[in-house]
């Protein structure tokens, strides 16, 4: 009952304080075409000396409507028949003939009387229909796609986006919500603008491609002045947004930690700093200046002063030097045969030039044979622009994943005004809100202006990122037409996401495609990755807050590719809020209620798409509020045919069955222990590790932990065994490198390094080793060594198995620590 009265009180609260944003709209002399976002229920608007015409076309009636606050005109337009213009229906656009420039102001109400899902979808008519975009927003012209639009510029000029060999009109450049324009169909139909929107494109030619991303950036750096939107903010809005931008920590950080993905029978491969390959072990050194290589068996058979003596390597910069390379290496592959090693560096530079800077975030690729001898053969270096997300090799091919931020100047012009000291007085009014609130005073002369955000002044435009074989003088293009795809929306604050294939036995870029937008997430899986877009508008109603969200799914092996999308409901937290899982995409999303101020009350859902033929990521199953109704969703990490959910302050990890993707259940929960940092499923047993650290009654640290549970029943998961190590000063940095964790499936034993604490109490550093039981007991074997470990030194971790013997291979301070383990 005390829930009802609450949202009875808080939707009437809403209605008084939630107004309407107040639309704002300039008219020049002259003739113009005009949107409006209101429904207007009379002409009374245009009641003004100002005004001579006004005119409508009706599409579904395929007839002109007029209006003229003249007297004597609008007797004209009833002697010739023409009905008269008494109202106009939300988006949809007007000519008006005006004597002089003046502005109107239009509340918009749309969000508080159309129904949420409804907002952006128009119904046109066949033939010809004089529409305005629903909502604000910039669209290009590829929106609408197999139709013929016209648009009236400002410039007092027609553009369209056919092509007529007979006439030569310019194209459109962009459509936003202050125009009206005109649309042909053959047939009746709606569009749905926010999924057209949320759509990607080609462009046909260099020119159009730099336009396109040229206009996205001028259009994502424009003001809110832009537009004459003035907001009318309730207090319920302003501390919602406050309350929000404060809920930015997460209260639990194992779902955000990632492990290498787990793939059955995969021939992908990932980045290391340790690697084995056959008879050779390859690690990073300590100053990641070179990559070692060292006999396996003199690693795991001789001791630490063999292993760590000088070994072959391979230098960074190959005996080179120059500003060109970096000064540190990442990461590192090597092929299956060990002939081939290929580094990757992040380069900072940053040139005196405009592009110089924009270009300060580098990735650097190096090729190495290396024929297991004292020598190893540079095959080329390669230079490209952009910050690496992440790569994958797939045989001999180097998959790369990059950002590219592009960059604009832009100045916009003052108009000086005059007859508006008012202006120079500020109140606490409407009149002056209406009058000023876009009105500045330059410091330097004291007069009052307003910046012209019409006209642009584009000083410096960087908008292409390039890339270079070193032992080439010049630099290449990473983009073109027929490999490049951008948001039909433009007004966004696009970068580019580009995918290349780079072939390393030949050292050439063979294939590659870049997309620009604003991304919201990326998941890269086996041999696909997927974007998310969040589509325009996410609207508050009394009902719901619901954004949505278009996802595209790529190939990058075999081929290099796009292949399908959808459109999802809410909203993705986070990257691992997506996951594929036997060609199966599953995606958890989350959206919020708006009742209430301060509310964390949710809504959720978990749903499972498979590509289908016609480029469609069809909908197999899901569960709507997979968690429960009313939990704020912090993090989902997916685990085969498991899903594990956080929630805002909750210690409890909520268990989600995926074994079967098209009716996914809502299972147990489970109560970690402490705080943990990290988890592990162990799908063969059944059983999820937790790690982390013990913690008193009070909340004060008290040691490492590790827990384990049985998940054999989902709907009643139980806790097995509990670990911990040490106390308050003792550590692990598992926390921050979570390949320092490694887990030998065959023989079901767990190892990781321990940082030693400073009392008595304090367990000593070292690679400690646990065996797991099928039924998920932890039994330990022993501490494997001791050494000074350190956060800040651990590296990677592997385990390697040679002569019927299990080790594990530890690098830490510089050095390569290997210890046998007890199977």
């Amino acid at each position: 009952m005390f829930r009802i009265l609450q949202l009875l009180f808080t939707t009437i609260l809403l209605s008084s304080l939630l107004n309407a944003v107040e639309y704002r709209l300039e008219l020049k002399k002259g003739w113009q075409l005009i949107g409006l976002p209101s429904d207007i229920d009379n002409m009374r608007i245009f009641n003004n000396e100002n005004v001579r015409l006004v005119w409508h076309y009706d599409g579904e009636y395929s007839e002109w409507l007029g209006y003229s606050p003249d007297n004597a005109i609008d007797d004209k337009l009833d002697n010739l028949n023409i009905t008269p213009l008494t109202s106009v229906k939300r988006w949809h656009g007007i000519w008006v003939y005006s004597y002089e420039d003046w502005e109107i102001a239009v509340d918009d109400n749309t969000e508080l009387y159309v129904n949420s899902k409804d907002i952006g979808k128009i119904d046109i008519f066949k033939g010809w229909n004089l529409i305005s975009l629903p909502y604000k927003t910039v669209l290009s012209p590829e929106v609408f796609s197999g139709l013929k639009v016209w648009k009236y510029s400002d410039e007092k000029e027609w553009q369209t986006n056919t092509n007529y060999s007979f006439l030569d009109f310019p194209e459109i450049d962009e459509i936003n919500t202050k125009m009206g324009f005109w649309v042909h169909t053959p047939v009746d139909k709606t569009l749905n603008l926010p999924e057209l929107s949320g759509e990607l494109s080609s462009p046909n030619t260099l020119t159009e491609m730099k336009n396109r991303v040229t206009n996205s950036l001028i259009i994502g750096q424009r003001k809110d002045n832009f537009w004459g939107w003035v907001e009318k903010r309730s207090r319920y809005e302003t501390e919602t947004e406050e309350a929000e931008t404060e809920e930015t920590e997460t209260t639990n950080n194992a779902l955000l930690n990632e492990f290498e993905p787990e793939v059955e029978a995969s021939s992908t491969i990932f980045p290391k700093r340790l690697i084995v390959t056959g008879d050779y072990l390859y690690a990073l050194s300590q100053d990641q200046k070179r990559i070692e290589q060292k006999v396996l068996e003199s690693v795991l058979f001789e001791g630490s002063s063999k292993n760590n003596a000088q070994t072959p390597s391979i230098n960074l910069k190959n005996g080179k030097t120059g500003e060109i390379y970096p000064s540190s290496v990442n990461s590192f592959y090597v092929t299956d045969s060990g002939e081939r090693i290929v580094s990757i560096s992040d380069m900072e530079y940053s040139g005196e030039s405009f592009a110089g800077r924009c270009r300060e975030d580098r990735t650097f690729i190096s090729i190495y044979d290396f024929d297991n001898d004292d020598t190893a053969q540079l095959r080329r270096h390669i230079l490209f622009d952009g910050t690496l997300y992440d790569s994958r090799m797939v045989g001999n091919q180097l998959y790369l994943f990059l950002e590219f931020q592009p960059c604009i100047d832009i100045d916009y012009p003052k108009d000086y005004l005059s007859d508006i000291d008012e202006c120079r007085y500020p109140q606490d009014t409407v009149e002056y809100q209406h009058l000023c609130y876009d009105v500045l005073q330059d410091e330097e002369n004291e007069k009052l202006f307003r910046y012209n955000y019409e006209e642009p002044t584009v000083n410096n435009l960087y908008y292409e990122p390039r890339y270079q074989y070193i032992d080439q003088n010049y630099s290449r293009a990473l983009l073109d037409p027929q490999d490049f795809l951008s948001l039909n929306r433009l007004d966004q604050q696009g970068s580019f996401f580009t995918v290349i294939s780079l072939n390393t036995v030949t050292g050439v870029v063979n294939d590659k495609i870049s997309v620009f937008g604003e991304i919201a997430e990326k998941h890269i899986s086996q041999n696909s990755f997927y974007l998310t877009y969040k589509l325009s508008p996410v609207h508050i109603s009394f009902e719901e807050y619901r954004g949505r969200t278009r996802i595209e799914k790529f190939n990058f092996y075999p081929n290099l590719e796009y292949r399908a999308s959808t459109f999802i409901d809410g909203e993705p937290l986070n990257r691992f809020s997506l996951d594929e899982y036997d060609k199966i995409l599953r995606v958890a999303t989350t959206d919020k209620l708006s009742w209430a101020e301060d509310s964390d009350e949710v809504g959720n859902r978990v749903e499972a798409f498979v590509e289908q033929t016609g480029g469609v990521l069809a909908r197999v199953g899901g569960l709507e509020n997979f968690v429960s109704y009313f939990k704020k969703v912090e993090s989902v990490k997916f685990f085969k045919d498991l899903a594990i959910t956080s929630v805002k302050g909750d210690k409890r990890l909520y268990l989600t069955d995926m074994s079967d993707e098209t009716t996914p259940v809502r299972a147990g929960e489970i109560t970690p222990n402490g705080r943990i940092e990290l988890i592990k499923y162990i799908p063969e047993n059944s059983t999820l590790l937790t790690f982390g650290v013990d913690q008193s009654e009070i909340g004060l640290d008290q040691g490492v932990r590790l827990d384990s549970f049985n998940l054999s029943n989902l709907k009643d998961p139980e806790i097995v065994s509990s670990r911990v190590i040490g106390d308050y000063y003792n550590s692990s940095p598992v926390f921050v490198n979570s390949e320092a964790l490694k887990y030998n499936n065959e023989n079901g034993i767990i190892s990781f390094p321990i940082s030693g604490g400073e009392s008595v109490s304090s367990a000593d550093s070292g690679i400690y080793s646990y065996s797991i039981s099928d039924g998920g007991t932890i039994t330990q074997n022993k501490m494997l060594s001791s050494s000074t470990i350190t956060d800040e030194r651990i590296g990677d971790a592997i385990f390697v198995e040679a002569n019927n013997q299990l080790f594990s291979v530890y690098v830490a301070n510089g050095k390569i620590y290997t210890v046998k383990v007890e199977k």
